[in-house]
């Protein structure tokens, strides 16, 4: 007693900090210890001293119970109520209840508060500094090794940044041993709890947990164990043990409140930049809508008021040789919209629909896109090759065929057959490392540089004599960012253009 803790109070310490993790059993256990203990010192198994041996059992069963299943806490103390929580009903109703015995069992002594404060105040501040560093620093542990009964399901907490630096704490724990040695710690304790509120504020509740079992060892363990008391003066003794246990209280709320600051702080900025995100996307969304509206009312109406014009004038000239040529330009600007509606459903489909990922066989999906475009006008004149290293790769199949139909439709149609001498289209892939690449290759006209860096934009037509809707290549470029690939072209002014979808490994 004369050092102010006694190493009889760890055990109270050490069954509860048990108890946090696997509940009753180690009540369970801990009466069998004060058991067989009271047998190895020869001690009569009476009455009194069997009710005596469930004291520390049952604050231990309490503080499980209590703070565990009615308060429904978590032993890794993870918010302010948690902490609160854990220090009234998981420390100060079992010790209360625990001395609670000495002072009923002396209820005759007129120093029966005396002897109360004499058991209380020493295991609450032996549980402050020693039970609550202990469970936030191996509770989480342990919960990911499942070796807690009842553990929760969320295994995982956030650990935010704090200012301080480690050689605050070097400097902190030097000159708290200086202290020690140099001033009398039973008039000067505040000392050492300002040093505890000062840890909390600069590096967060692990740390200021640790920083308190580090006072409570050398304040009071270490000269227990060297018969060097600190605690001398009998009219000192309550005011350093209770002096010492509101600052450790104190520092702990003071910590776990920053701590959850920091967290909200940080969650509050992780939101700000989803909404900026979110802003930012709805700004695009608007400027793409706009056009989209705009295009649409051109593309849509251009080949409708050339049908209705050419049957106009098929009416005017029922019997004109023209009437053939005619209905062949209103095929032409049928098979525009056609393709233009295909594009708006691609576009749809690609933004909206789930994302499924399945085995696609690349052979077959060629050969059912080149079925598709065998309307095309250039499609007879031109070589198609096939050089499929890798048969078969797992994707989404709708957004990869609506990548490939645009990348192999533009290598058809924009071909200059008419100037070109063995026109020729590759369709390649290869396993590269762990992705696949799948190329679609031409020896067309290619692109200059202005517009190749375009053709990915919304709407963008490489020259105004283009039949395109411009709405292909963003399309191709979308549904490969919603399937995490990368689309990327590269093209020579008269040699032609190599467009590569780079499908990554585990998307």
């Amino acid at each position: 007693m004369a050092s102010g803790a006694s190493i009889f109070y760890l055990t109270m310490a050490i069954g509860i900090t048990l108890g946090s993790w696997w509940g009753p059993r180690v009540a369970l256990a801990l009466l069998v210890s004060t058991w067989i203990n009271m047998w190895q010192f020869d001690m009569a198994f009476t009455a009194v001293n069997l009710l005596t041996s469930l004291r520390g059992p049952a604050s231990v069963l309490v503080s499980w119970f209590t703070y565990r299943r009615l308060f429904g806490g978590d032993c890794r103390l993870i918010s302010v109520n948690q902490l609160i929580g854990f220090i009234a009903f998981g420390i100060f109703l079992p010790i209360t209840l625990n001395a609670s015995f000495k002072f009923f069992q002396a209820f005759d002594d007129p120093d029966r508060l005396t002897i109360f404060l004499n058991f209380w105040l020493p295991d609450i501040l032996t549980n402050l500094a020693l039970t609550i560093p202990v469970l936030l620093l191996l509770s989480p542990w342990l919960i990911q090794k499942d070796l807690i009964l009842d553990g929760p399901t969320q295994k995982k907490i956030q650990i935010p940044q704090y200012p301080g630096k480690w050689y605050e704490l070097l400097v902190m724990g030097g000159l708290l041993v200086v202290f020690h040695l140099f001033l009398q710690f039973e008039r000067f304790w505040f000392v050492f709890g300002l040093f505890s509120i000062y840890a909390s504020v600069r590096f967060g509740l692990r740390v200021v947990a640790t920083f308190n079992l580090y006072i409570y060892i050398i304040s009071y363990m270490l000269p227990y164990f060297l018969d060097r008391p600190v605690l001398t003066s009998p009219e000192r003794f309550f005011d350093t043990q209770l002096g010492m246990c509101l600052l450790f209280l104190f520092s702990l709320v003071t910590a776990r409140m920053m701590k959850d600051v920091r967290l909200t702080r940080e969650a509050l900025r992780r939101q700000n930049e989803l909404l900026e995100k979110t802003n930012q996307s709805l700004l695009q969304t608007n400027v793409e809508l706009d056009r989209f509206v705009y295009s649409v009312s051109h593309d849509l109406s251009a080949p409708l008021k050339s049908i209705k014009g050419l049957i106009n004038l098929s009416r005017l000239e029922p019997n004109s040789i023209e009437i053939p040529s005619y209905l062949q330009k209103i095929e032409k600007s049928i098979l525009r919209l056609e393709d233009f509606i295909r594009e708006v459903l691609d576009y749809s489909r690609s933004k909206r629909a789930e994302v499924k990922y399945e085995a696609v066989q690349l052979s077959q999906l060629v050969d059912e896109i080149l079925q598709d475009l065998k309307y095309l006008e250039h499609l007879p004149r031109i070589t198609i090759n096939t050089q499929l290293q890798q048969p078969a790769v797992t994707t989404d199949r709708t957004r990869l065929t609506i990548i490939l139909h645009n990348l192999i439709a533009n290598a058809i149609k924009y071909h200059p057959v008419d100037f070109r001498e063995n026109p020729m289209i590759t369709i390649g892939s290869k396993r590269a490392g762990e992705s696949v690449k799948i190329s679609v290759s031409d020896n067309g006209a290619g692109m200059p540089p202005e517009i190749r860096d375009r053709v990915f934009d919304m709407f963008f037509r490489g020259s105004q004599d283009s039949s395109g809707s411009g709405l292909g290549l963003y399309i191709a470029r979308e549904a490969a960012e919603k399937i995490q690939a990368s689309l990327a072209v590269e093209s020579t002014v008269g040699q032609g253009s190599t467009f590569t979808l780079t499908l990554h490994a585990n998307p």
